[in-house]
């Protein structure tokens, strides 16, 4: 890419999506950091994690990956695993569905947000009750947000 190209992407927000420049960039850059970012280090991680998981009391462990299940209970140190997964599946339908349709994006990320509430609801990750009543406020509140954008995106059918 010359920095022309660069120049353009940065200053024009009108690029037509899936055409052969927006593709290069696409799968140039944002594929392969998509990759790196969103699968293949989480799944190191969640490896080491599931590794280590009988020793999550040791120093050495918790100082190594306490910031993942710290706040956690001790069954479900896996959860913000749970929420990653919640939250790229969010991106992909943002991405990728609403070429289907916006009726469809909404209603992919209604369902992904009440599979994911039920889930909240189940197992209850967070040793605090206040923490896991606010994340499931949090996702109610998306729900009910995404709910309404379906309701309105309901009147204006093509």
């Amino acid at each position: 890419m010359d920095s022309n190209a660069t120049y353009f992407m940065a200053k024009d927000s009108e690029v037509q999506c899936w055409t052969p420049f927006h593709i290069l960039w696409s799968v140039g850059i944002a594929l392969p950091f998509f990759l790196l970012w969103g699968i293949v280090l989480p799944v190191i991680l969640f490896r080491k994690l599931v590794l280590s998981s009988k020793s999550l009391d040791d120093q050495e462990t918790y100082s190594k990956f306490a910031f993942v299940y710290e706040g956690m209970k001790k069954r479900r140190y896996y959860w913000e695993f749970v929420i990653l997964i919640r939250k790229t599946l969010i991106v992909i339908i943002f991405v990728f569905v609403n070429m289907i349709s916006v009726q469809a994006q909404a209603f992919a990320t209604f369902l992904v947000l009440l599979v994911f509430s039920a889930l909240q609801i189940k197992f209850r990750p967070y040793c605090d009750k206040r923490l896991n009543r606010m994340e499931l406020l949090s996702l109610i509140t998306s729900l009910v947000m995404t709910y309404s954008g379906m309701f309105f995106l309901s009147g204006n059918e093509s």
